[in-house]
Parts: structure tokens; C-alpha cells; sequence
């Protein structure tokens, strides 16, 4: 985790098991990675904004790979 001027950043990675389903391919799982970028942008004390972009790739017969982007708001107690 960084603080920054707007809030904080961090960034994270993992291993996960996928299960692929696809036509003209075998069903299976297998392992692969997760890389990715997070930040919170504090609107006040209480709430702010959170914003999140993964990249996953996997080992599988056809090498596929995802992008999912998320956002959402951060409301503390």
C-alpha cells in the first residue's frame, strides 16, 4: 500500500485455480495468476471511492486472459 496526495494506492498479486468451459475444448482446471492495481479516494472521514483493475491469465490449451475492472463506494463506521 502507498499513501498518495488523493488517498492510497496498492497494488497485489496471486495464484488461483480457474475452470475453463469453452465449445471445441476440453472442460478443466487449471492454475494461474492474478496481477493487479487498487485505490481509494476518500471523498470525506466517512466515504469515499475504491476503484480496482485485475489482470488474470491461466494455462490452458487456448491461453485465456481477463481484465475485470470494479469500482465501488467505502462507507466507514
Amino acid at each position: 500500500r502507498f499513501s498518495e496526495p488523493f488517498g492510497s494506492a496498492g497494488l497485489f498479486a496471486g495464484i488461483g485455480a480457474y475452470r475453463h468451459e469453452g465449445e471445441g475444448f476440453r472442460t478443466a482446471t487449471d492454475y494461474g495468476f492474478a496481477v493487479g492495481v487498487n485505490a481509494d479516494f476518500p471523498l470525506n472521514r466517512r466515504y469515499g471511492v475504491i476503484l480496482d483493475g485485475t489482470y488474470h491469465f491461466t494455462k490452458h490449451d487456448f491461453s485465456p486472459r481477463y481484465l475485470t475492472i470494479s469500482g465501488g463506494l467505502r462507507f466507514a463506521f
